[in-house]
């Protein structure tokens, strides 16, 4: 920010007289522009670290040596040299001390620190330290000292280190963990590894007792919160190793008072578990993870009942530790396939939103590690790129601020044009911050921000927006149709409307207030006919209260006929921004509104001026986007057609772009939103539709797996055979007609010497075993060709080799036109092949040979490499069913259930309807391969208790998809099974 430079510089006669004068004129123009953005504090040694903040100070490690800084350069001073190096500075604090623990060979020393050199002094040497709670002035530790094992320990006031007492007598470890303040104790999880309970001290060995003796062991994170000490477990269904079960669990510190919530399972998962407990509104809030894994927020009031699902966070992914800031819950999920979203919820489900869009994604997937966010005031701080699309490195971070806005979340970059690239290490101190950058060009440095001694957020001052409603009948404000389109909208440069613009109308007023001073502020609203002037304690006008009102008329600038128009004092702070409404019905006759302030130092402006003011600008909305396919299940190569159905709340969709596990594959641009996703290879994919709107917000995208399959070679490959045909050319098979005789061969190669006057076809799939270039051979007698599709299809077969005469057994050479050209095939892709042969009379014989990319001969192509031909297949690329059923009804309606699936290797159960009793059921299953291989058979009859069946044979198939076909009591079925 620029500066006019003070005219007495210029002037010589003023010179001496002037001199003092400017420089303090001069030095406060320099304070005033060090405080209006980010300070550079100090270069840093490299590998400092340890960054925590105590009483304002933030201290931080580097080596063996304590700094301490007050967020100035001459404040950044040395506190210690150690001598030995600095492990950690420990979150756990004092009203007057730091504790610091430091590393030499095999032990550990802690260190207490006031912040002053003298005042910084070692208090033990033990094998580990860890501190745990200030409890009475007093440090609770976890200390292994080597005789008694890691057990409980506390230091005084005076630094007296001292065993509270030994858990697990004798040499043994106890067993410590999340401790926590409850009714005037300590409790935490203690015990041993193989006994724990819920134990509580009051900082004796004899207050130091077994609180809750817990049936059980497996339990973990214990937290006091809204009156209760929660608590959870997790463990395998003893009935099934496959799936898992949750407890929520809850009490007051006694046995009486310990009882289960609720129990979620058992359920067939790799996660499910509770954790992350914080105390919010006067309940409990705790993240549910549990799936592959899914991550939901939830709620508790210490009732089954009261314990619901508050909203699906994150599929396939995580959330990180929970923030309350501005009276809402604040945190980011974390996916292991594309980047997150940071969140705010007020503990509704409607409430419950996100409002930034992290750009990147990096290497190591941890937003915890970067992300790093950080309350300060009631502002949030997080570290992030700036850009979508570019290549996130640690360098390319800076600082976001934000008021949990879409457009209130900007760089201190975008705020003050400066960038500081390569952050990291947000340390809160009381409502500022401490942050490090290390990039290329500067190295390592220390910054200090003061987000409230600027005013960062009023930029775009000027106004107050004025909707109007015409027609609107009655008399109160709450007839005024706000949640309907005005008639009109403008901006003023004063908050005062016009006056005698006509009658039966109603007008809002809306506007950001900057406020220029801390301090005490009153309001004053007059106006005719009724008026009500409303202010938020936040940007937000979610958190609007009524402060003023007019309740009949008043004359224009009229603030003292009622009581009612002068609001109370109200404490606001310069530098933030407060959203403030005005509400006005106009009836008949003249009209006219308008709002004054009082400022803390006692200037009135009556009416505000728009220099304190910004135009409200309602927050935006989030479009949605979901995501379909044409079907789940595809043969490679495949064609997919994606769709979404996308939509604005309060704009218009500008695209929708379509995602493969994060990776963009492409995009469209106008309704209705498709794409077709070409040649897709054999693999599992997850979907996604992201929709952007015409401000630039991006919907969540919720992911939807499909598979395509590859090659399912089964063996064999289908033979037929017709019987007394003329003639000496192929296209003289009738293959229009039902053969003869239909077999199945192990090669690709028919068996010889069986006849004349006969026509075959073999027809089926191969599978190539690795990508590359191919030649295929063909031996017979007489006549014959071979055809090989581009895909699973027969409609895009060619001829690719052709024998007109005869030739010897497995003679690949003997005329030119046995072999093909150079064939290229993809590895795992089905591809339909098919000979045909006609015999004459004499020997006879056929078979086909390739030579694979690396040079090796299969010829015969081996059973391995081949499937039998499959109509259905042919048709789609997925076979319906590759065995004939006699009953014709279908399951439309779903009554016939396949569960779990998918499944990871785990018996599935068939859930049939119930029939008349008496009634005989009869069941026919056939499990088979996606060409139609038949797998698995069998028939059930029986008379009752056949509703459930179970079949166990998952652990007899690989990973992939699977046909269930079969018929029960007059109705066929198909089920794709999905094995993980």
């Amino acid at each position: 920010m620029r500066k006019n430079v003070p005219s007495c510089i210029t002037s010589i006669g003023y010179w001496l007289s002037k001199l003092c004068v400017c420089i303090t004129i001069l030095l406060t123009i320099i304070h005033a522009d060090l405080k209006a953005q980010p300070v550079f504090v100090k270069q840093l040694a490299p590998g400092s670290n340890n960054f925590v903040s105590n009483n304002g100070y933030l201290y931080y490690a580097s080596g063996d040596s304590l700094w301490r800084s007050d967020g100035t350069p001459g404040g950044t001073t040395l506190v210690k040299k150690l001598g030995q190096t600095i492990f950690r500075i420990s979150e756990i604090k004092s009203p007057t001390s730091v504790f610091i623990i430091t590393q030499s060979g095999g032990s550990q020393s802690l260190w207490r620190s006031d912040g002053t050199n003298t005042g910084t002094v070692m208090v033990g040497t033990y094998n580990t330290i860890t501190p745990l709670a200030v409890y009475n002035g007093e440090l609770y530790l976890s200390i292994n000292d080597g005789v008694h094992g890691v057990e409980l320990w506390k230091l005084s006031s005076t630094n007296s280190l001292s065993l509270v007492k030994d858990i697990n007598p004798g040499s043994g470890s106890g067993y410590l963990g999340s401790i926590t303040y409850y009714n005037n104790s300590l409790f935490f999880r203690g015990g041993t590894s193989a006994d724990a309970n819920i134990w509580k001290t009051n900082g004796t060995e004899a207050g130091t007792v077994v609180a809750v003796d817990l049936p059980f062991n497996d339990f973990y994170e214990l937290k006091a919160s809204a009156g209760y000490l929660y608590f959870d477990r997790s463990y395998t269904d003893p009935e099934d190793e496959f799936s898992q079960v949750a407890e929520l669990w809850r009490s007051q510190g006694t046995q009486a008072s310990t009882q289960m919530v609720k129990i979620w399972g058992p359920e067939f998962s790799q996660y499910n578990g509770i954790g992350t407990y914080i105390e919010f509104n006067g309940k409990t809030y705790f993240i549910r993870a549990h799936g592959i894994p899914e991550e939901e927020l939830w709620v508790t009031d210490g009732t089954d009942a009261g314990t619901q699902m508050v909203r699906k966070i994150v599929t396939d992914g995580f959330v990180g530790p929970i923030q309350i800031v501005r009276n809402n819950l604040v945190f980011a999920d974390e996916s292991q396939t594309f980047a997150g979203y940071i969140w705010k919820s007020d503990g509704t489900t409607a409430g419950t939103s996100s409002f930034y869009d992290i750009k990147e994604l990096f290497a190591d997937n941890n937003y915890a590690a970067w992300l790093d966010l950080t309350p300060a005031g009631d502002l949030l701080f997080f570290n992030d790129i700036r850009s979508e699309g570019e290549e996130a490195a640690p360098q390319d971070l800076q600082v976001y601020q934000s008021d949990l806005t879409a457009g209130g979340t900007r760089t201190l970059q975008d705020i003050y044009n400066v960038s500081i690239k390569g952050t990291a290490n947000i340390t809160a101190s009381e409502d500022k911050i401490f942050f490090t950058s290390s990039n290329n060009e500067e190295g390592f440095r220390l910054w200090y921000y003061d987000p409230f001694a600027a005013p960062s957020l009023c930029s775009g001052t000027g106004g107050v927006v004025h909707e109007l409603w015409k027609n609107v009948s009655g008399t109160t404000v709450s007839t005024i149709p706000v949640n309907t389109t005005p008639a009109s909208t403008s901006t003023l440069s004063v908050f005062e409307g016009p006056s005698n613009i006509g009658d039966k109308y109603g007008s809002r007023y809306r506007a950001l207030l900057c406020v220029p001073q801390t301090g005490d502020y009153r309001f004053w609203i007059a106006s005719n006919d009724n008026s009500e002037l409303w202010l938020s304690t936040t940007s937000s006008a979610a958190d609007k209260v009524r402060i003023a009102y007019v309740n009949g008329a008043s004359n224009p600038r009229q603030y003292n006929k009622y009581a009612s128009q002068q609001s109370a004092l109200i404490h606001l702070e310069k530098g933030k921004t407060y959203y403030i409404e005005a509400l006005h019905k106009e009836g008949v006759g003249t009209d006219h509104i308008s709002v004054g302030m009082q400022l803390p130092d006692g200037t009135l402006e009556r009416p505000i001026t728009g220099a304190r003011l910004i135009p409200y600008k309602e927050e935006n909305k989030a479009p949605i986007a979901n995501v379909s396919t044409d079907e789940i299940v595809y043969a490679a190569p495949a064609n997919v057609d994606i769709t979404s159905e996308a939509s604005d709340p309060d704009g218009a969709v500008v695209k929708v772009e379509f995602f493969n596990s994060g990776v963009k594959i492409g995009e469209d641009l106008t309704s209705p939103y498709s794409f077709r996703w070409e040649n897709v290879p054999a693999g599992t994919y997850s979907i996604t539709a992201v929709a952007t709107d015409n401000e630039g917000a991006t919907s969540i995208p919720t992911p939807t797996e499909i598979y395509v399959e590859g090659c399912s070679a089964t063996g064999t490959i289908l033979r037929e055979v017709w019987r007394n045909v003329s003639g000496t050319s192929v296209s003289d098979i009738p293959v229009n007609s039902p053969p003869s005789e239909t077999s199945q061969l192990s090669i690709l190669e028919s068996p010889g010497n069986i006849g004349t006057k006969y026509g075959t076809r073999i027809r089926g799939y191969i599978c190539p075993p690795v990508t590359g270039a191919y030649l295929f051979y063909i031996a017979s007698n007489d006549n014959s060709e071979l055809w090989l599709s581009s895909n699973f299809n027969p409609a895009n077969k060619v001829r690719i080799a052709y024998v007109n005469g005869a030739t010897e057994p497995r003679q690949w050479n003997k005329y030119s036109s046995q072999g093909s050209v150079a064939i290229n095939l993809v590895q795992n892709q089905t591809y339909y092949i098919e000979v045909l042969h006609k015999q004459g009379v004499g020997t006879d014989h056929v078979s086909v040979g390739w030579r694979l990319p690396d040079g090796t001969f299969e010829r015969p192509i081996a059973g391995s490499r081949l499937s039998p031909f499959n109509s259905s297949m042919s048709e789609t690329g997925i076979a319906a069913t590759a065995y004939s059923f006699s009953e014709t009804d279908v399951d439309t309606d779903g009554e016939i259930i396949l569960a779990p699936n998918p499944t990871n290797k785990k018996p599935v159960t068939l859930f049939l309807p119930s029939l008349e009793p008496g009634l005989t059921k009869e069941l026919k299953i056939e499990v088979t391969s996606l060409v139609g291989s038949l797998l698995y058979a069998q028939t059930i009859s029986c008379t009752e208790g056949c509703n459930e069946v179970t079949l166990d044979i998952t652990d007899k198939l690989s990973a992939g998809v699977y046909l269930v076909n079969g018929a029960f009591n007059g109705k066929r079925f198909t089920k794709r099974l999905i094995v993980k």
